[in-house]
């Protein structure tokens, strides 16, 4: 029997999501004490199950269609002309802050986590952090692989 058939194996969906992670050299979750005996995880963004997943890639939608920029003129005949610029800054959306870090954290664990877990002096921004030094993890390992081939 060939090595590959002898390697193969049944496995839970975690183990292979720990395997993979383990292979790619990156922390395939963090979790994050709240207290009271409480946690918030924060998944690699690619192993997001997929409801969540949809949450998430909505918020980012949403991101696409804040308010930009609008500047209004009269062009050579008279006639009312508007220029659309970048997004306002902050983005907002209908008039109102959107907040891409807040918005990804409550896709991902829900408004009363959320709550909870900014109750308790969590930043915002943290689940973008995470998948941002999650995502550098992978790059480096594979710029170590490169280097010593």
């Amino acid at each position: 029997m060939s090595d590959a058939v002898d390697q193969k194996r049944t496995k839970t969906i975690q183990e292979a999501m720990v395997q993979n992670a383990a292979f790619f050299g990156f922390d395939l979750c963090d979790q994050i004490d709240i207290g009271g005996g409480e946690t918030v995880e924060i998944m690699y963004r690619e192993l997001l199950d997929a409801d969540t997943k949809r949450r998430v890639d909505q918020v980012y939608r949403e991101y696409e269609l804040c308010d930009r920029q609008q500047i209004e003129y009269q062009d050579s005949e008279g006639k009312p002309q508007t220029i659309i610029g970048g997004y306002k800054d902050p983005r907002e959306r209908d008039g109102q802050i959107f907040d891409l870090d807040e918005q990804v954290a409550v896709a991902v664990w829900g408004q009363e986590k959320y709550d909870r877990y900014v109750k308790v002096g969590g930043p915002p921004g943290l689940v973008l952090m995470t998948w941002s030094r999650m995502r550098q993890q992978i790059t480096r390992r594979f710029s170590e692989d490169s280097k010593s081939n």
